[in-house]
């Protein structure tokens, strides 16, 4: 494969991961009066916007920031890429949550615009990640280190946290989809229960998509193959991340429209919790098996992931900005960035270079460099 194809697909997983982001941000859990105010009666989110809401630590930094300004999705990709590069690729867990500890200690020297923002938002990281590497925590110095390295971080759910701290993580592992796997499993401490399982397969389809050797439809079907601790994972309740897929696939293949599937996988995901991991990456993988990953069809498809009336109504969206961030990373990896439209890509590095002061095009052609070139 032509090494520029391969920068091609790094920026597109790169770049994509922040256009769903920035898509969904401005609607994340709105109910259904809000959606319809801001979409002028309508219930589809058809396009990138501007923001309507006010900064915060999870969400965006400024006021009514600009279309294409990443949440704390975006930011945590950056803190990944921005890892490797300083480590020449050598990253693991421990380095990982060192740069994490890192950050929230010095962080007006990273974030010297947002230090409250930012200390909040990685306020719970501090303690995280100060039980995993087995120090103290001042921020919670009544709580041993051992709980704080146990499953009872994050309510003890297992939550969404891997597939956004690591969703470019499979590049480093491009072709290799078991490696890409089993590293990323061992990475993801910040995971519990399935949700490394979760995590792990993303990377994996990560590292098929930029090999380029299959459809995004035959990755997404293919990638539940790739098992390496089945003994475990398949355990006594079966595992959790794909014993759904084949039936969501079937019902992908049963609607007459995009919308129709939106609202299918609104009533099959509407007992889970909207940050579970079987929510957040089976919805882009039944969307990106329909649409052959096409990549506008299919983030706007996961910027519309919607809870229902029991009358089939819209009440309020999902964590349509995971979603959408999730599924971006994906079809930026199956595609590249030359498949993006120019709009998106344009407003994305822009907003961000603007808020955030780190341009993605730049964090990416110095991650591919180090990665791929060592």
């Amino acid at each position: 494969m032509k090494v520029d194809s391969q920068l091609d697909k790094v920026l597109g997983c790169v770049v994509g991961a922040s256009i769903g982001d920035s898509i969904g941000g401005p609607l994340e859990m709105a109910t259904a009066e809000r959606v319809r105010t801001e979409l002028n009666g309508a219930d589809w989110i058809d396009d990138m916007r501007p923001y309507r809401r006010s900064a915060s630590p999870h969400g965006v930094w400024v006021d009514n920031a600009p279309k294409g300004t990443g949440t704390d999705d975006t930011r945590y990709n950056q803190i990944f890429l921005e890892s490797v590069i300083k480590h020449r690729g050598k990253i693991n867990a421990h380095i990982l949550a060192e740069e994490y500890i890192e950050r929230y200690r010095h962080v007006e020297r990273y974030y010297p615009k947002y230090i409250t923002l930012a200390r909040e938002q990685l306020r719970p990281w501090y303690s995280r990640c100060s039980g995993y590497l087995g120090i103290p925590s001042d921020e919670h110095s009544d709580i041993p280190v051992h709980v704080l390295d146990s499953d009872c971080f994050w309510g003890g759910f297992p939550a969404i946290v891997g597939l956004l701290v690591l969703s470019s993580a499979g590049l480093l592992w491009a072709g290799e989809p078991q490696q890409a796997y089993e590293k990323t499993f061992e990475l993801a401490f910040c995971d519990l229960g399935y949700a490394k399982d979760a995590t792990a397969m993303l990377a994996t389809m990560i590292a098929m998509s930029v090999e380029g050797q299959l459809s995004p439809r035959e990755i997404v079907q293919r990638a539940p193959d790739i098992n390496p601790y089945a003994a475990i994972l398949n355990g006594f309740t079966g595992r959790q991340m794909t014993k759904r897929l084949e039936h969501l696939f079937e019902l992908a293949d049963g609607v007459e429209s995009d919308r129709m599937l939106m609202n299918v996988l609104a009533r099959e995901c509407e007992h889970l919790h909207v940050f579970d991991p079987v929510d957040v990456l089976c919805v882009p993988m039944t969307i990106i098996y329909r649409t052959n990953g096409h990549p506008m069809r299919s983030i706007l498809m996961a910027c519309n992931h919607r809870i229902l009336t029991p009358d089939g109504k819209l009440l309020k969206l999902r964590d349509i900005d995971c979603v959408g961030y999730v599924t971006g990373a994906l079809v930026g990896a199956m595609r590249g960035l030359s498949a993006l439209p120019d709009e998106w890509v344009s407003a994305v590095l822009k907003a961000n270079r603007t808020v955030y002061g780190f341009d993605l095009v730049a964090s990416a052609e110095n991650f591919y460099a180090t990665v791929f070139n060592e």
